[in-house]
């Protein structure tokens, strides 16, 4: 059974939701983040990421970094742009992109469930990562980021949504880029209980986004607990979390941009491809329309991988589509060894255009762009049921929730 429990948030005061809510903090680089707070001086992001109230050539983990962020929340949390309920309630947030409308339930789930295999992850963090993230929980003593996890939907908690949503929001806003965000708080002590009961007959929580920020959120609550600085059931004993059933979402490809054709001629590329793959040119341009299907733009043209049977597997891991294009074409042919560590390799995640990835890979004379096929959420689930961890960005959901609407006290 799945432990979520209630809390008493930490949200904006009404008139400042929009102004304060920013994107998650990890889609930024250094230079990206900076940027963006420049333009919006009272975004969320600058205590997300307080480097960016440095100059550049400040160490961003360093101590001071870190306590900048907690300063500067607290003058906002002094100056009533931020308020905190005083009674423990879940929160619905809701998502809504042109047709796409996707809906999650906040509350906090127990660390304990991430460390004994009932949250399950699908990708391996990165340390110095998780050690930004634990540093930053620490020091601020507040979870600003909610893990983005999914479940297999449940028709009760269906139904518990969409009588909140019925009810008048705390906030409606529409973001820059045409998302729209709607946020309602679930004070009702019946529909608390509800909702309580129905995810402790939930068997299996899913990390869909957001490994880094769940295994910080653990890392606080074991360091507390072996310090005996926290009781059973303190606050840092649960990681803020935002629910999404599995039927709501949208998953999206990361797609490969390669910097050059290892030194191959044309004639060479296409004769080891064609050892692994059938090859149909396509024009004008399609994208990959069902498994086991990669495109490929290369010298201003397009194609269509099919991958031959005789190359696949059936191991949840080794039978994905990416799993497949580093096994047979990215290592052999294009020596691509470890796609975490080589910089002739970048990653486009979304749903980009051929346009969109012709334009990436042309930036340099023998780019290639692989347009991936989609993972479904059937493939999500049972490589996370295996216990088994996809290749590195094997997932793209789209939208994201904001940070900075809900914040977790660890007081």
């Amino acid at each position: 059974m799945a432990i979520i429990t209630p809390f008493c948030g930490i949200r904006p005061a009404p008139d400042f939701a929009a102004v304060l809510a920013a994107p998650p903090y990890d889609v930024f680089t250094r230079s990206e983040a900076k940027a963006y707070v420049v333009a919006h001086p009272d975004s969320f992001l600058r205590i997300d990421r307080p480097e960016t109230m440095f100059p550049d050539h400040v160490d961003m983990y360093a101590p001071e970094v870190y306590q900048k962020g907690a300063d500067a929340f607290q003058e906002m949390l002094s100056s009533g742009q931020y308020l905190q309920d005083t009674a423990p309630c879940y929160y619905l947030y809701e998502l809504k992109l042109q047709d796409h409308v996707q809906t999650g339930i906040i509350g906090c789930a127990a660390a304990a469930d991430y460390e004994n295999g009932i949250i399950r992850t699908h990708e391996k963090t990165r340390k110095d990562k998780e050690e930004d993230r634990s540093r930053h929980i620490d020091i601020l003593n507040l979870q600003a980021s909610p893990v983005f996890l999914t479940y297999r939907s449940d028709p009760l908690l269906s139904e518990l949504t969409a009588a909140v949503k019925k009810e008048e929001p705390l906030y409606h806003f529409t973001g820059e880029d045409g998302l729209e965000h709607t946020f309602y708080a679930i004070f009702r002590p019946d529909f608390i209980e509800k909702i309580s009961a129905c995810f402790a007959g939930i068997n299996t929580l899913y990390v869909a986004d957001g490994h880094h920020r769940a295994a910080s959120g653990d890392a606080v609550a074991r360091s507390r607990r072996t310090a005996c600085q926290a009781k059973p059931h303190a606050e840092s004993e649960f990681i803020l979390s935002i629910l999404f059933p599995d039927t709501d979402l949208q998953l999206y490809p990361y797609h490969r941009i390669i910097a050059d054709a290892n030194g191959l001629s044309p004639e060479q590329l296409f004769t080891e491809i064609k050892k692994k793959c059938t090859i149909i040119s396509t024009d004008p341009p399609v994208l990959p329309q069902k498994p086991h299907e990669i495109g490929m733009y290369f010298h201003k043209k397009w194609y269509i991988l099919k991958a031959m049977e005789s190359h696949m597997a059936a191991d949840p891991v080794e039978g994905l589509d990416v799993a497949f294009l580093q096994r047979e074409i990215l290592n052999p042919v294009l020596g691509i060894q470890d796609p975490r560590t080589d910089s002739r390799i970048r990653f486009a995640g979304g749903s980009l255009t051929p346009e969109q990835l012709a334009g990436l890979a042309g930036q340099t004379p023998d780019g290639i762009a692989f347009a991936m096929y989609p993972v479904s959420m059937e493939e999500f689930f049972r490589v996370s049921d295996h216990g088994l961890l996809m290749p590195p960005k094997s997932t793209w959901f789209a939208p994201k929730p904001l940070s900075g609407l809900i914040l977790h006290s660890l007081k």
